[in-house]
């Protein structure tokens, strides 16, 4: 005996576009588009001059700032670490980077980010000392995600 059930063709349709929004080179898309969105957070914090959770940078020092000549702004002298970053996606994971060092070889965001015994920490990127991405930006990914999904299952 074999019985035919009907009436579960909605149920199959959301499948198949369940399926379609996990696909590699759709996951890939939402990955990069994380990674835009982590970077334009961290661009921000660079025309800000102040960290992704509103943490105003400290002033420069005064021989920087007579380095400076009184020009630019904090955290910008040459703009390497303002201008050199990438953004790498694939379907499961996207990585940002900026890979500046410093004349001397130390990794120059590093040092800014988290802070040095001789360089105060100015935070740039959108995660704190935990790891944990800002709240705002949790929030709009988590966002992007939902319409994206929802836009696969209309």
């Amino acid at each position: 005996m074999s019985i035919e059930i009907k009436g579960l063709e909605e149920a199959r349709q959301t499948l198949q576009n369940l399926e379609k929004f996990a696909s590699p080179n759709n996951m890939k898309k939402i990955m990069n588009t994380v990674g835009n969105m982590v970077y334009n957070v961290t661009m921000e914090s660079f025309e800000n001059q102040k960290s992704p959770f509103g943490d105003k940078w400290e002033g420069l020092s005064k021989k920087t700032e007579k380095a400076k000549k009184g020009k630019g702004r904090i955290l910008r002298l040459s703009g390497d670490l303002e201008d050199k970053w990438n953004i790498k996606a694939s379907s499961n994971k996207v990585e940002i980077t900026g890979n500046t060092k410093s004349k001397k070889g130390y990794p120059y965001g590093a040092a800014h980010q988290w802070g040095t015994k001789r360089v105060k920490a100015r935070k740039f990127l959108p995660i704190d000392d935990d790891g944990y991405l800002e709240d705002n930006l949790k929030n709009a990914i988590e966002d992007m995600l939902i319409k994206e999904l929802e836009k696969k299952l209309d």
